[in-house]
């Protein structure tokens, strides 16, 4: 699935207005909880690179950071991971690795997940063509709160 930004651009924006609103933020005080193994910190961190949010934007250290709190089932790293595979963002371009990546985080109810595995399976993107299982990832991803925002 190629997404520029739609789905990933509502977690995006959720960190991005946390950080505005922090006045004393600096890459710094992530790193350092990042790098004691915390999640969240690591995911934080993925997203500072991708974005160049304190650092030189950078796809391969954002995937890098990702994986770190994928590793620790961070259901937004791991589907993070997926659309950087899926559009090839620090990693080669694998639509197959995106919905397994996918397939974590939605084990975990991640709406946005569900429904990149929903279009995978609609499209045969990684995946076979199956549009009843399709469906059932849409279903479920409207079910789980997915966000339609076009106007993002």
């Amino acid at each position: 699935m190629n997404d520029n930004g739609s789905m990933t651009s509502s977690i995006y924006r959720k960190f991005l207005k946390k950080l505005s609103a922090d006045p004393e933020f600096s890459i710094e005080k992530y790193m350092e909880s990042a790098e004691q193994n915390q999640a969240d910190a690591q995911f934080c961190i993925g997203i500072c690179y991708a974005n160049g949010c304190g650092v030189e934007i950078s796809h391969e250290k954002a995937v890098e950071w990702y994986m770190k709190a994928a590793a620790q089932n961070h259901a937004d790293a791991q589907f993070c991971i997926g659309i950087c595979y899926a559009n090839g963002y620090g990693v080669e371009l694998s639509h197959e690795k995106a919905v397994e990546w996918y397939m974590k985080a939605a084990a975990q109810h991640h709406a946005d997940a569900l429904f990149c595995l929903g279009i995978c399976h609609t499209n045969g993107l990684g995946t076979d063509i199956d549009t009843q299982l399709a469906n059932e990832y849409l279903r479920m991803a409207s079910q789980y709160g997915i966000e339609n925002d076009t106007n993002a």
